[in-house]
């Protein structure tokens, strides 16, 4: 009796393995074009507004660097021409 028991308990626990082993997976449908068209919607939209504020950022160091720069060559361009009238201001751009 023992020996059946042992073997009907393990028939129950095969079956058991079996049949969740073998249960249906679920398909995944492919996304349509609208779903796509949304998705990548969303996406760009995030993505744009992540550049433009990276890019507004980046602009407005480089505006407090290179304003400065290019007033200060401008002014020093405009006083070496006062200094020396005879030198064009084109000819010392172009040394």
């Amino acid at each position: 009796m023992r020996s059946f028991m042992k073997n009907s308990i393990f028939v129950v626990f095969f079956l058991a393995a079996w049949c969740t082993s073998c249960k249906k997976q679920e398909t995944q449908r492919a996304p349509t074009k609208q779903e796509i068209k949304q998705k990548v919607d969303s996406i760009l939209t995030v993505k744009t507004l992540e550049v433009e504020t990276a890019g507004k950022t980046d602009l407005k160091h480089r505006l407090r660097i290179e304003v400065k720069v290019k007033a200060d060559s401008i002014v020093n361009a405009h006083l070496a021409a006062k200094a020396h009238p005879k030198d064009s201001v084109k000819e010392k751009l172009n040394k």
